[in-house]
């Protein structure tokens, strides 16, 4: 069996329409690949910039409940620093301190990187999303409880004055990275198997599901880099057909680690995929045969172009290199 290779090469920003999300699209060959064998994503180019914290991850905010009423710290989409997580965080809660006239805070260790809300007079906090499966703020600043009822008392003393502090010290570190990793699927070509159980507070299943993806992708790099992944790692990126397959568009999909197509906010990307399908024995002789330079304008299999490369723009693919015709030749000017 003869084969050989497409290598197609897609970027979001010729998509139609431009100005939908790139991380769920729909990319449509102008003319179908027949017989194709395997597709393998080669390399993709992505940008790390969508958003850690947003409204539409239900990740921005958590509830304090103070005098048995609930008051929301609220903190704006995008993407933070440690410090500048924890300034807007403080910056929120002055307006309830100037509100309540109390003196809630938060910091975090820099060297044990630990973040610690307090105050004066005792309070709890509420980290739970109610109906998100996505991980909460809460969990991000490394509190892995979702509700806090008992702070940690301690008698402070400063100036020969006595005063009581009341203190929520987070179990694990800050993390404002965020996603490590991410999934894009391609059609139903499926490699890569994610099994998903979330709870609420009280450790109730409320979310159980498997997905299913072509492939793994690494963030290997921090948030507003551009993140290339040239498949020299250990993650498989290639899925076989079981037979021949004609394909005439992809739907791309790119999904977070908790299951949730990523918002790209207008940012583009592109990747590279090698298409690898069948040609017949006398494709072959012909290709063999045929004047070096030659360039023949009709493809002998199902009318199907045989190139080395298709660049797609949002009117026109580009072949490059070579078509065959068994009926006429002409050079190549």
């Amino acid at each position: 069996m003869n084969t050989d290779i497409y290598i197609v090469n897609i970027d979001t920003k010729f998509k139609n329409p431009i100005y939908t999300n790139s991380g769920d699209f729909v990319y449509t060959f102008i003319e179908p690949l027949k017989n194709i064998m395997s597709i393998k994503l080669s390399s993709i180019e992505f940008p790390n910039l969508y958003y850690t914290f947003s409204q539409k991850k239900k990740n921005n905010f958590f509830n304090i409940k103070y005098n048995n009423i609930y008051y929301t710290v609220t903190i704006k989409d995008g993407i933070y620093s440690a410090d500048s997580l924890i300034d807007h965080i403080q910056h929120e809660l002055q307006h309830i301190n100037k509100q309540l006239c109390t003196h809630f805070k938060i910091h975090y260790d820099g060297v044990k990187f630990n973040v610690h809300i307090h105050n004066t007079t005792t309070f709890e906090l509420d980290f739970n999303n109610k109906d998100s499966n996505l991980l909460s703020l809460g969990y991000y600043l490394g509190y892995r409880q979702l509700i806090y009822n008992t702070p940690i008392k301690k008698q402070r003393h400063h100036d020969n004055h006595t005063h009581t502090e009341y203190k929520y010290k987070s179990e694990s570190i800050i993390d404002t990275q965020g996603e490590s990793y991410f999934f894009i699927k391609i059609n139903d070509f499926n490699n890569v198997i994610q099994d998903y159980t979330m709870f609420n507070g009280n450790n109730y299943t409320i979310r159980q599901e498997t997905q299913k993806y072509f492939a793994k992708i690494l963030l290997n790099g921090p948030k507003m880099s551009t993140i290339f992944d040239t498949g020299a790692n250990f993650l498989y990126k290639t899925y076989n057909m079981r037979q021949p397959e004609n394909l005439a568009k992809l739907t791309i999909q790119l999904y977070d680690s908790a299951g949730y197509i990523i918002d790209m906010l207008n940012f583009n990307y592109s990747l590279t995929l090698e298409i690898k399908y069948i040609i017949s024995s006398s494709v072959k002789q012909s290709l063999e045969s045929a004047p070096t330079g030659i360039v023949m304008s009709q493809p002998i299999i199902d009318d199907q172009w045989n190139t080395t490369l298709i660049q797609n723009t949002m009117e026109n693919q580009y072949p490059i290199k070579i078509k065959k015709n068994k009926y006429d030749f002409s050079y190549n000017t």
